[in-house]
């Protein structure tokens, strides 16, 4: 019926669908055979050792050239300078709203997730619920022929806003959906689930 969560019984994480689940705990799997000797942190990648170590150091080599901001790796340093240039290229699929870095709209997008698994715990509950009710009127928007959400770039029609953000994002050549395994990136998340799959 829609309700229940499947947990993960590593760390408890917890997901609406068990498609989702499954590449998070091949995650868990993973030998994390660089170990660090300052704290003995193990990771997956020598990569990612190099950048953990930089975290027992107070050496920040980095200057932003805007603002008096120094930064231990390049990469902080690039993404501090989208800040200073204004740009919030990184959009909310499900909402439209927009952030200047990716982990912040990361975050966002798990608060949309949160919500939902409160919504299928209060089904659980009581068996009545918000979600329930915008479940069905979604579903009966399926079957209305209306498409009131236009495309400002290509004029290609919708029936919901959230398919449209999720459309308007590929005009912007933006992909912010990235797999942390290997970088390869995309511009839906249903993309990248299914990109997980074949890790």
């Amino acid at each position: 019926d829609g309700t229940r969560l499947y947990c993960c019984p590593e760390c408890q994480m917890a997901y609406p669908d068990k498609s989702l689940l499954e590449p998070h705990l091949a995650s868990h799997k993973i030998e994390r055979r660089f170990v660090c000797g300052v704290c003995g942190a193990g990771l997956k990648r020598k990569e990612h050792l190099d950048r953990h170590q930089l975290s027992h150091t107070d050496d920040r080599p980095y200057s932003c050239a805007a603002c008096p901001k120094t930064f231990k790796r390049n990469e902080h340093l690039a993404r501090h300078y989208i800040i200073h240039s204004g740009e919030k290229a990184q959009v909310c699929t499900e909402c439209g709203k927009a952030f200047y870095r990716k982990d912040h709209l990361r975050k966002h997008a798990q608060g949309h997730l949160a919500r939902r698994l409160r919504a299928a715990a209060a089904v659980v509950v009581c068996g009545l619920s918000h979600a329930r009710r915008e479940q069905l009127e979604r579903h009966q928007l399926s079957h209305s022929q209306e498409r009131k959400h236009v495309c400002p770039a290509c004029q290609k029609r919708f029936k919901r806003n959230e398919h449209l953000a999720r459309h308007v994002i590929t005009h912007s050549g933006l992909k912010p959906h990235g797999c942390l395994e290997c970088g390869k990136a995309f511009y839906r998340k249903d993309h990248l689930r299914k990109h997980l799959l074949a890790h």
